[in-house]
């Protein structure tokens, strides 16, 4: 429940007050701490044991993150079929704390936690098949990053920068290219500068527009490398809350109980949200990031795997270049802007001194962004010639997944011999035996792809394995946040993993039978909690002030 250990003796005392007989030992916070790190070794330990007996693949999934006490850690995620017969699944292994933010450093980190936690590296050489990180040059440099360090290691190792990322990064880049946007990247951060410097302001503009107000405190800035959703929501905020906005400005740069100088600038931002151009801006604006939304949160998806990615991120490509030609729905609606001066029942002002946005061009560049982008195993910044080796690398592991697919055979019905080199070269990539994967697939392709032959399941679940994004790690950042609170800033890094794992992958209180785990602690060496032997938790002192009222307490 993500509270502090001190917890565990209040709850220990609670249980006692209700009659349960709990035995003399195990009450303290520190041994809360032992047994929190004794379940999530043993939960690991059993997980780890499966993958290595089954010998299924695996995908590194890494991002870094500073904790509450400004720690930089390496969070490793491991995706996996486990047993073999379960859909790969994302699950936390470690919590790692940096001594050193290289990419050497890194990478024997990321080893020495895998040696830790049982794999070998004969194991490793068989089932390490993917690497997935955020795309940094410290994860993906091209000479030097921790990519390339394991792939000395592991020459067949596929490298994929994480797809929300390089999504924002498309948009980041198309939104340089536009002037009209950064306008209106400038009229938010005054926004959240004026509003965050004044109690005052926040109070009026919440009474207005209470969702603007909510936004802009929770995501402050927008329009920098950061999920795209982020950006869509203070847009639409702005669009959902135009007149109390315009009100808003227009009751404030008319107060005068607020010095000259607010009152002008208020007057001015009320011009510039008043204005064709602003209005028409931010339609074009809202309905391209609409659309990068969804496909952001689709990619995010736990089950998402990379050619249902590529299906996903073609469709929209081609949804938002068909808005040059079709306005969008938020488009529609300041069609007649210009000629009625009117938006949202608000009167405008004109068309104003915001640069207008050249939609074809800024649809244009989105699009070109995104194909640069989305459509190569990585996306950082590379000479032409290894850029052009990473979109022919992509196209190859698209094109071989592909015959997977039976919608595919219908050009190549014909051809008998159809799909096996692609079979050959994925079984390849992915260090899958290719005789036993031939024979599945021939199976496949005499029942039309009905049913999926057992002698195939490897190789897609293998395929499976490879992840298109490492949301999980963003998810698990955020599970982090709620573990680390001002309340527990004293945890160790190691309390934070044990507690992190646990969070994520621990099943609720009615579907876990904990004897396996006593029985795993007992077998250690440690006491159990009706044993005769060993030190009592002492009774606490109770702190002054609890003292001074205890006088009081008979009264209670």
């Amino acid at each position: 429940m993500n509270r502090p250990f001190t917890d565990h003796e209040s709850l220990i005392d609670l249980q006692k007050v209700n009659g349960v007989q709990i035995g003399r030992l195990l009450h303290s916070r520190m041994v809360c701490g032992d047994i929190i790190e004794h379940i999530s070794a043993e939960m690991r330990k059993k997980i780890v044991s499966q993958i290595i007996t089954k010998k299924t693949k695996i995908t590194i999934l890494v991002d870094e993150a500073t904790t509450l006490s400004r720690k930089s850690t390496l969070v490793i995620f491991l995706k996996s079929s486990v047993d073999g017969v379960m859909n790969p699944v994302a699950f936390p292994l470690d919590l790692i704390e940096l001594e050193n933010a290289s990419a050497e450093s890194i990478k024997q980190e990321i080893m020495k936690c895998l040696f830790h936690h049982g794999f070998t590296f004969e194991v490793l050489t068989e089932i390490f098949v993917s690497f997935c990180s955020d795309g940094g040059n410290v994860m993906l440099g091209v000479k030097a990053g921790v990519g390339k360090l394991l792939q000395g290691d592991f020459p067949k190792l596929i490298l994929w920068h994480c797809m929300n990322h390089r999504l924002e990064l498309a948009v980041d880049q198309a939104l340089d290219v536009t002037g009209g946007t950064n306008d209106f990247r400038s009229f938010l951060d005054t926004l959240y500068t004026l509003y965050s410097q004044s109690p005052k302001n926040v109070r009026e503009l919440s009474a207005q527009a209470n969702e603007l107000h909510v936004l802009l405190k929770k995501i402050g800035r927008v329009f920098n490398v950061r999920w795209v959703a982020s950006s869509w929501r203070a847009v639409n905020a702005v669009w959902q809350t135009y007149p109390a906005l315009a009100a808003h400005f227009q009751k404030a740069s008319q107060d005068q109980s607020r010095d000259r100088r607010e009152q002008v600038k208020f007057q001015g931002l009320h011009s510039k949200l008043c204005s064709v151009n602003f209005v028409k801006n931010m339609s074009i604006m809202l309905d391209v990031l609409t659309e990068l939304k969804n496909l952001s949160e689709l990619l995010q998806d736990r089950k998402m795997t990379i050619p249902k990615a590529d299906n996903h991120i073609k469709m929209y490509v081609r949804r938002i270049e068909s808005l040059k030609r079709i306005p969008g729905f938020h488009s529609e609606q300041t069609q007649n802007a210009e000629e009625g001066i009117m938006f949202k029942n608000t009167k405008l002002t004109g068309i104003g001194k915001s640069p207008k946005i050249k939609s074809s061009q800024f649809i244009q560049a989105v699009v070109d962004n995104m194909r640069c982008k989305l459509f190569t195993t990585t996306a950082n910044k590379a000479t032409e010639s290894v850029a052009k080796g990473r979109e022919t690398a992509y196209h190859t592991l698209i094109d071989s997944i592909s015959v997977l697919n039976p919608e595919s055979w219908q050009t190549d019905a014909d051809n008998p011999l159809f799909g096996d080199q692609e079979i050959r070269t994925l079984c390849e990539m992915l260090n899958v035996s290719y005789h036993e994967t031939h024979l599945g697939f021939v199976e496949y392709k005499c029942c039309a792809g009905r049913i999926v032959p057992e002698k195939l399941k490897k190789l897609i679940l293998a395929v499976d394995t490879l992840a298109a994004s490492n949301a999980d790690c963003e998810r698990g950042f955020s599970v982090m946040n709620n573990i680390i609170t001002d309340k527990r800033t004293a945890l160790t890094t190691r309390h934070v993993s044990d507690l992190l794992f646990i969070s994520i992958v621990g099943p609720p209180f009615t579907e876990w039978n904990p004897d396996t785990y006593v029985k795993s602690w007992l077998g250690k060496g440690r006491r159990a909690a009706q044993s005769c032997k060993g030190m009592a938790r002492q009774e606490q002192a109770r702190q002054q002030d609890q003292a001074f009222y205890k006088q009081l307490w008979k009264c209670l």
